[in-house]
């Protein structure tokens, strides 16, 4: 798919709807593998500096940048993860999402609409004649903070020439 046709990452997401104060991360790694590293979204770790407000998420493995993810909500239809933790792209981006979790968030969003496999990818979804304002808000749970995706920020609006639209899901 078209790079150009991505929606915003989930950093600047979150920042435009006021979900943090600064439009930036941090990374507070730890030399002592016995104390944790942190990914902030925000700013800088409340812990460092109280004059930055943020929210500091405790890295979940050792292995990659995983987030605890305690639950996906689709408007008021919670999805119970199957696997509890949300793989990151250097916290700007959630970048995977276990098979069964994303499965379950896809069947939720298009609960009712009229959604296929894209001419893109089998696995990206779209919606035939969606209208965003009706589409639901999606809260991803990491932590104990909930973090509210509106559909603009999950879709991608397509106007083709032949005048049909569609809505592209931004999970993948």
């Amino acid at each position: 798919m078209d790079p150009a046709l991505n929606g915003p990452l989930f950093m600047n997401w979150l920042f435009l709807e006021k979900q943090v104060e600064k439009n930036r991360f941090s990374i507070l790694l730890t030399y002592d593998s016995m104390q944790e590293s942190y990914l902030t979204f925000g700013g800088i770790p409340n812990f460092v500096s109280s004059l930055d407000q943020a929210v500091s998420h405790r890295v979940a493995t050792n292995d990659h940048w995983t987030l605890k993810l305690m639950d996906l909500r689709v408007g008021r239809k919670s999805i119970n993860p199957v696997v509890n933790f949300a793989l990151t792209d250097t916290g700007t981006s959630l970048i995977y999402l276990d098979k069964k979790d994303y499965e379950a968030l896809i069947g939720a969003i298009c609960d009712r609409l009229d959604c296929y496999p894209t001419k893109y990818d089998a696995n990206v979804f779209a919606i035939e004649d969606c209208k965003p304002d009706d589409l639901p808000t999606i809260w991803v749970q990491l932590d104990l903070h909930d973090y509210k995706l509106a559909p603009h920020a999950y879709i991608v609006a397509l106007h083709h020439e032949n005048g049909e639209h569609e809505c592209i899901i931004q999970f993948r």
